[in-house]
């Protein structure tokens, strides 16, 4: 089983999420009643806002990287952004990264695809 990394605290809710999401899909494919190894890199979601609110584009993608790398030097073997707003960067920190990144904005949409789900919407607020 591999060791899993979570970009977290960007919201503190979501990243339980993705904990608690985790650890119920793993259980739920095995049967052996172990848990996985996850590993989770919080950055400082006042400092990541801040950075989204200026569209210092490379300052996000240069966080979210470094957050990557701290997962991959614990041994993560792969890494998801526990967030969606950060997903504005995605190919940019994907091609920088330490590991191999799931997009939840991919995984939404196979996900939809999957239950041929025809009319999808999604809801945006503005600040």
């Amino acid at each position: 089983m591999k060791k899993v990394g979570i970009v977290g605290g960007i919201g503190p809710a979501s990243t339980l999420d993705y904990y608690s999401g985790i650890i119920q899909g793993v259980r739920a494919k095995k049967d052996d009643g172990n848990y996985p190894k996850i590993v989770i890199d919080s950055v400082n979601m006042t400092e990541m806002l801040s950075i989204i609110n200026d569209k210092n584009w490379d300052a996000l993608v240069n966080m979210l990287v470094g957050a990557i790398q701290n997962l991959a030097n614990a041994g993560a073997e792969l890494a998801a952004i526990a967030s969606n707003t950060p997903h504005i960067v995605f190919d940019r920190v994907q091609k920088q990264s330490a590991l191999p990144l799931i997009s939840i904005v991919e995984a939404t949409c196979e996900y939809a695809h999957s239950k041929k789900c025809k009319n999808n919407g999604f809801l945006i607020k503005q600040a």
